[in-house]
């Protein structure tokens, strides 16, 4: 296994078969590495978990922001129910902390 089948580089699309199992690309000149995946097109053995990474963090942004969407749902029926505003302003703040977290979870989704 230290030579690649069917891999080719990020930067220029040259096919790097056949070549060792991390290097630079004859072409470019660009670092590759078969195990890390850095420099390939098809990703190497590593892929499969940074998808997996990828799809944890999508799914704590939709948990985040429905968490959120709850709280203010709660305030609000609190504030219907018993007329005090407190409560939902208090739920409001708590799920601006809970939407912000949501939104830095996103964007290291989108620094990947």
């Amino acid at each position: 296994m230290d030579r690649i089948k069917e891999k080719f580089c990020s930067r220029c699309g040259y096919d790097l078969t056949g070549l060792d199992f991390e290097g630079r690309c004859p072409e470019c000149g660009g670092y590759f590495s078969q195990w890390s995946g850095e420099g390939l097109k098809d990703f190497g053995p590593m892929a499969k978990h940074r998808r997996g990474e990828n799809v944890v963090r999508i799914v704590q942004v939709v948990v985040l922001v429905f968490v959120a969407m709850c709280l203010v749902g709660f305030g609000s029926l609190y504030y219907l129910w018993y007329g005090e505003y407190q409560p939902l302003f208090f739920t409001s703040v708590v799920a601006l902390i809970f939407l912000a977290f949501a939104g830095v979870t996103a964007l290291s989704l989108l620094k990947r």
